[in-house]
């Protein structure tokens, strides 16, 4: 017998009897029995023994034991006997010998017999035992399973736990009889008409079956004899005509019916149609059920089906087909001439078969269809299969993306995703190096990277729930089990994160920066080296500075300044500078100390550690600063400065005093540089010389905070006249403003600009502002240096700010009186409109004292009347005669209540 190619192996064949010179026409076993009826009369008993190796003897021929052929053979082994049935003869027979106990002629003209076992308990177990059948003798357990781990067989009991009955089908009657211990006979009980000849029955319980009639299939209450019919149609197919049933769980059975080979589902109460059906091959001649499989004996051997999807499993091929079953401590299945024993595949090898094969969702249906101990036992294995099938459609079918899909629904580890890659799977440090892995697929690569990045999302949210959870806990045991759950969590970070860096530089290296510059835990050693590898000096400092990884960078930037390469020796000062400025200044020591390497190898660059930055500086770190800077790189202290007053806006007087300082050192050396005639960037000195002198002015107009005289006292006379202007301008020194405007620069127009800025007849520096400019002009006339005429026209354009004796007292008095015409003219009107305005300002104050004496008037003339009930309204008492007082809306209340409300 020949396995076909199907979906996987649930039975093994082994040749038990092969070509037997008789014709085979029944088959029963028990024990390590093997009984076989021949179409002669004869029984042949054969012994099987499979140790110490497998045997077979046949142990008894009975020639001749019946006239005619052996119909049914049905052994009790629990009552040592067994019915034969020959010829519409039904005899009982001596188990072991075979020899006559009793005929049974009530059973006469008998076509079928089948026997209800009543259940054994075993007292170690306490479960009733029972043993496989094919609907001739059955017990409770018979007929929701045949798994043949429960086969077994108990001695005959000498207790009596039930009755043994059989119920024979004589033409249009069913005989019910039982088994009596005492006489150790069987005695009939019952008989029952049937609407037609039964072909088949099974038992349901010890007083029910459900039998096949010629064109149904009834319900049959043997104590009642009350019938319920079902409306499925029996199949006439089949040479002996007797439909194939067999019961698959308490409440269903699948039984044969007209449609050609299909065997049908059906409910035995009766009362829902067929749920579904299984079609086979050709006409099922014998049915059994092993859980979940349904087997049926057909003309081209033996086929094995899923009671659940109804998927063929198997067919075992044989050329004589099969049309016997005996079932017992094993199950066999006969031909007409050759018998075979059926091996049930372990559950567990099936599996593996199915796996090895690449059929992953087929191992899986079969898991779905099998019971276990306990639901988590059945998921953990469905769970195992498909974590197997994600791996084969990986490696084999190359379906990346579907296989992490199906990974990550089953939760797995990212470890067991990782390990998909050869190249990238996780190594344990404790194996020796093997051969170097092949590279993995770039689509694959692209797939890993959504999932990878997917896993670092879950992890971060779970870590941050650990610690979370970590922190409120305060129960050992639970701490212990946290912390090691949020260790593990931590481990599968960094290994997702470091995988994550080594695919971003197989697929796409420009990734590797964002990803250094994020939080990361990417284990330290393994990325150093794999950026270092590749040559990624910004990614690597990138690592370092968003691990806090600080002193590691200025080691491995420091080595590789000391290049011997002019241009790597910059390239790398830059870098340093880069990551300076990343660095908060909270790490200030860090920064100054590694400046030093800047300042030696690239002083232009080290005021931009400390200016282009986004973190703010405090006062006192700003003044570690300025020492540090002033100390060793003093050229960078003004730009440093120039960042925390203009920009960062800090307002302390030391600074600003500092930076005005600053500006006045640095425009001193730029004029020296721009008029210096050997200097080739004369006019780039001029330029910056220029721009310089524009922030300082600009700095000296804005800024309140610096102190002038300090800043006067430290810089030259004799230079710097424009900034000294507003200097002295800052401290109202008025005179020596207009005197610089005047003799230093020559802008008559700015001194006048000035007088009229800040110019306030009630400011003691500044009402006598055009008197100085004046006088300054007078004495530019006395040196040649100022025409008489301009004075003259500057008297007549500011003649209202200017008194007109002293005018008078310094004009000389060859001056033309006709030429001041213009001045007096001016004078006068000026002094017309200053008393005309103190007029004005006189009567407007007088009709405001009368209209306030009109209505001091008004209130005063207003009469209060004050009798007994009146009530202060302020304290609800009586007035009666105190003093009191009205408020203008003519509420009255005490004098000494209103005091009161007036000083709170």
């Amino acid at each position: 017998m020949a396995s076909s190619p199907q979906a996987y192996e649930v039975f093994r064949a082994q040749t038990v009897i092969d070509s037997l010179p008789l014709r085979i026409e029944s088959l029963a076993t028990y024990h390590n029995r093997l009984l076989v009826g021949s179409d002669d009369g004869s029984i042949l008993v054969y012994t099987i023994e499979d140790e110490p190796e497998f045997s077979i003897n046949l142990v008894q021929v009975l020639q001749g034991f019946a006239k005619k052929s052996i119909d049914q053979i049905v052994p009790i082994p629990e009552l040592g006997c067994c019915w034969v049935l020959s010829d519409g003869a039904a005899s009982v027979y001596e188990l072991g010998t075979l020899s006559l106990i009793a005929p049974l002629p009530s059973a006469r003209g008998c076509s079928l017999v089948s026997i209800w076992s009543p259940p054994t308990v075993d007292r170690g177990t306490s479960e009733p035992l029972s043993r496989l059948s094919t609907g001739l003798v059955q017990s409770p357990r018979d007929l929701a399973s045949v798994g043949l781990e429960e086969a077994s067989f108990a001695p005959p009991s000498t207790s009596e736990p039930g009755r043994f009955k059989a119920c024979v089908v004589v033409k249009k009657r069913l005989i019910l009889m039982e088994y009596d211990r005492r006489s150790r006979s069987w005695l009939e009980v019952q008989s029952l008409a049937t609407a037609d000849r039964v072909r088949s029955m099974m038992w349901i319980d010890g007083d029910k079956i459900v039998a096949a009639l010629p064109k149904s299939f009834v319900f049959i209450n043997l104590q009642t004899g009350a019938t319920a019919d079902i409306s499925l149609q029996v199949g006439t197919a089949g040479r002996n005509n007797r439909p194939a049933m067999v019961r698959i769980s308490d409440n269903t059975i699948l039984a044969y019916n007209s449609e050609g080979s299909k065997t049908i589902f059906i409910n035995l109460d009766g009362t829902g149609p067929p749920i579904s059906f299984l079609e086979w091959s050709a006409y099922p001649e014998e049915l059994f059920f092993s859980s979940p499989y349904a087997i049926a004996l057909t003309s081209v051997g033996i086929e094995v089906k899923s009671t659940k999807s109804g998927r063929a499993v198997q067919t075992l091929d044989s050329s004589t087909g099969c049309r016997h079953l005996a079932i017992g401590d094993s199950i066999y299945v006969a031909s007409s001439t050759s018998v075979w024993r059926l091996f049930m595949v372990d559950f567990e090898d099936q599996i593996e078969d199915l796996i090895v094969l690449g059929k992953h969702q087929a191992a899986e249906q079969l898991i779905e269809d099998l019971e276990f101990a306990s639901p988590e036992e059945k998921k953990a294995n469905i769970v195992r299969v498909r974590a197997l099938h994600a791996y084969h459609m990986f490696a084999v079918e190359k379906k990346y993306k579907e296989a992490i899909e199906i990974l990550e629904q089953l939760d797995a580890s990212p470890i067991d995703v990782i390990n998909l890659f050869p190249d990238l799977a996780v190594v344990d440090p404790d194996d020796e190096p093997t051969e170097t892995a092949p590279e993995s697929d770039p689509k694959a690569l692209e797939i890993l990277v959504i999932y990878l990045t997917g896993q670092r999302n879950i992890l971060s949210e779970l870590k941050n729930n650990l610690e979370g959870r970590y922190a409120v806990v305060s129960e050992p045991r639970r701490k212990d089990s946290l912390r090691a759950e949020l260790e593990e969590t931590l481990y599968l970070m960094q290994l997702v994160d470091t995988t994550l860096l080594k695919v971003y530089l197989a697929i796409n290296d420009g990734m590797v920066g964002p990803l250094m510059n994020v939080t990361n835990s990417c284990d330290v050693e393994i990325t150093e080296t794999l950026l270092r590898d590749a040559k990624k000096l910004k990614a690597l400092l990138d690592f370092y500075r968003s691990r806090g990884m600080h002193q590691r960078a200025m080691e491995y930037l420091t080595a590789e300044i000391q290049s011997d390469d002019p241009q790597v020796k910059l390239r790398m000062c830059s870098e340093l500078v880069e990551y300076l400025q990343r660095i908060k200044f909270d790490q200030l020591d860090l920064i100054l100390e590694y400046s030093l390497l800047v300042i030696q190898n690239a002083p232009a660059l080290v005021a931009s550690i400390f200016v282009d930055r986004f973190d703010e500086v405090t006062l006192a770190q700003a003044s570690k600063i300025l020492i540090h800077l002033d100390h060793h790189s003093p050229e960078s202290s003004l730009p440093f400065l120039k960042h925390i007053v203009t920009d960062m806006d800090m307002r302390s007087k030391d600074l600003h005093n500092r930076l005005a300082l600053g500006y006045f050192n640095q425009l001193a050396l730029l004029r020296k540089r721009a008029a210096d005639q050997e200097n080739h960037d004369q006019t780039l000195a001029a330029s910056e010389s220029n721009e310089c002198e524009k922030d300082l002015v600009e700095f000296l107009e804005k800024s309140d905070l610096y102190a002038p005289e300090l800043i006067l006292r430290r810089i030259p006379d004799d230079d710097f006249f424009e900034e000294r202007a507003i200097l002295f301008r800052k401290l109202k020194r008025y005179p020596e403003v207009l005197k610089i405007y005047v003799e230093k620069l020559k802008k008559y127009s700015a001194a006048e600009a000035f007088c009229e800025k800040y110019y306030n007849s009630h400011d003691e520096h500044s009402r006598e502002v055009f008197h100085h400019l004046m006088m300054l002009y007078i004495g530019l006339t006395s040196r040649g240096e100022m025409d008489m005429e301009d004075v003259v026209q500057y008297v007549k354009k500011y003649a209202p700010y200017l008194h007109v004796e002293e005018v008078l007292k310094v004009l000389p008095e060859s001056l033309n009186l006709a030429e001041m015409m213009g001045y007096f003219s001016k004078a006068l009107q000026s002094v017309y409109e200053a008393c005309h305005a103190s007029q004005i300002v006189k009567n407007v104050h007088l009709a405001d004292r009368l209209q306030i004496q009109e209505q001091l008037s008004y209130y005063q003339s207003g009469k209060v009347y004050i009798d007994d009930d009146k009530m202060c309204q302020s304290c609800l008492k009586k007035i009666s005669g105190s003093v009191f007082a009205r408020y203008p809306d003519g509420l009255v209340v005490h004098v000494y209540c209103a005091r009161e409300a007036v000083s709170e």
